[in-house]
């Protein structure tokens, strides 16, 4: 236990504290890659935005498919106009 002039905290609230403090970093990361990041502007699925885990499923569980699903996604939003965006 760490001593502090009120009293004691316990270990379980270093815990809680440093849960709770990584899942606001979550909320925050979120918040920032769908709203305030250079290529939120730009239209898609909002997973694929938010975490790697939306290009896994379709290359890991799926057995490659990453790149068909990119070729659907331009079907349904279209092309960057002025460029391409699509980093392989």
């Amino acid at each position: 236990m760490i001593s502090k002039a009120g009293g004691a905290i316990a270990a379980w609230q270093i815990t809680a504290a440093i849960v709770l403090l990584y899942l606001a970093r979550l909320v925050l990361k979120a918040v920032y890659r769908i709203t305030l990041h250079p290529l939120a502007k730009f239209p898609g699925p909002i997973l694929a935005a938010l975490t790697y885990k939306y290009e896994f499923y379709f290359d890991g569980i799926k057995g490659g498919q990453y790149t068909k699903e990119i070729e659907r996604l331009h079907q349904i939003y279209g092309t960057a106009s002025g460029g391409f965006i699509l980093f392989v």
